[in-house]
């Protein structure tokens, strides 16, 4: 890989979803717990909706300076043939790390995007989201965590995704 100009070896985090058969990867400059760990704070996504729709999406974690989640970044590019993507990014050396198998029901509530997902290995979630320009991130937090205050009593909030609570179950040997 070149960085800044500059030819890098670097150790790549993978992973592939089992339903889709997508592939998920994350370049680190070296093999570290970190690597293992945080390999999910930036990769690509291969997203198959049906047999006419599929995107490329590069996601992006974004910490505040305690190390803690806050947002996601997500960068996508619609893509009219998923298998010629695939093999892109793995002529590139990317190769899947985990696999994701979800059912989603979305709907739309104002300017929230509300999804219902049933995760194989992980269980059922609600998921809230808006789209906003960086500067308003934290009040676009507590709006949304104001419009679940709106119809939930009790709520908790999950930071990350399901790849990384997948990969924290199994290395927590319960997956």
């Amino acid at each position: 890989v070149v960085l800044a100009g500059v030819t890098t070896t670097v150790k790549v985090a993978h992973i592939r979803l089992c339903h889709s058969r997508m592939f998920l990867v994350v370049a680190y400059p070296r093999e570290t717990q970190e690597m293992v760990f945080g390999a999910h704070d930036r990769w690509f996504r291969i997203r198959v909706e049906n047999e006419s729709k599929a995107a490329l999406c590069l996601k992006l974690v974004r910490r505040n300076d305690k190390g803690e989640y806050v947002y996601s970044d997500e960068r996508e590019i619609l893509v009219s043939d998923p298998s010629i993507a695939l093999m892109m990014l793995e002529d590139l050396g990317y190769s899947i790390a985990i696999h994701v198998k979800k059912q989603r029901e979305e709907w739309r509530c104002g300017k929230f995007k509300v999804a219902y997902d049933d995760v194989d290995g992980l269980g059922k979630y609600f998921e809230v989201e808006t789209h906003t320009d960086f500067e308003e991130v934290q009040d676009e937090l507590e709006s949304i965590h104001s419009f679940i205050r709106g119809i939930a009593k009790e709520f908790s909030v999950v930071t990350g995704g399901y790849p990384q609570l997948l990969m924290i179950k199994k290395r927590l040997g319960q997956g």
